[in-house]
């Protein structure tokens, strides 16, 4: 009886440290997303994106800006940095898309414009232009953010992932009070 109790303890020790591992380092849309089994099996007609980047002046590719392609029902479908050349997105199903631009190449204004696309029956390309800034511009913004006081912390676990490393958690500390409960129950009998 005694070495059931001790084996008892190991495996709630080890489903704790796995039930914490696998909240820890699994992102959220991998519990929560329910699999749509309609999505696997119904053939939908999907299309392309290309999307780029330029100066307004010279019509180079921009690097450094972080873009972020929204449905019509402004959930995120892509998010990326531009990397100085086209982005391809694939798989869009026909309908109503929005491009936003979060943040700028360092040297450059964001634009605030948001640019709508609509996939219909054929791939779309769009193009998104950035101002560069003047001198003065630029030293303002080096100095604006050099004297900013402001601290974000992104809070990135859910209810339901705390609940489920705080479970793991008393599991290990239960598995491990089951293990000394045993090593001292057999110390006792000797």
């Amino acid at each position: 009886m005694r070495n059931v109790v001790k084996y008892v303890g190991i495996v709630l020790v080890i489903a704790g440290i796995i039930l914490v591992m696998k909240n820890l380092f699994t992102q959220e849309d991998e519990w929560s997303r329910p699999k749509n089994k309609k999505d696997e099996t119904t053939a939908v007609a999907h299309y392309s994106a290309k999307v780029q980047l330029l100066d307004k002046e010279s019509s180079s590719f921009l690097s450094g800006a972080t873009l972020v392609v929204k449905d019509e029902k402004g959930e995120v479908i892509d998010k990326w940095t531009t990397d100085g050349g086209v982005y391809l997105i694939n798989s869009l199903k026909k309908g109503t898309y929005t491009v936003e631009q979060e943040s700028a190449p360092d040297g450059y204004h964001k634009t605030d414009e948001k640019v709508l696309f609509t996939i219909s029956d054929k791939d779309e390309e769009i193009t998104i232009y950035n101002v560069k800034m003047t001198e003065q511009e630029i030293e303002e913004t080096r100095l604006k953010n050099t004297t900013s006081n402001e601290v974000g912390v992104e809070n990135t676990l859910s209810k339901k992932s705390i609940w489920s490393i705080l479970g793991g958690v008393a599991s290990i500390g239960i598995g491990v009070g089951l293990i000394l409960y045993q090593k001292k129950s057999s110390s006792n009998d000797i």
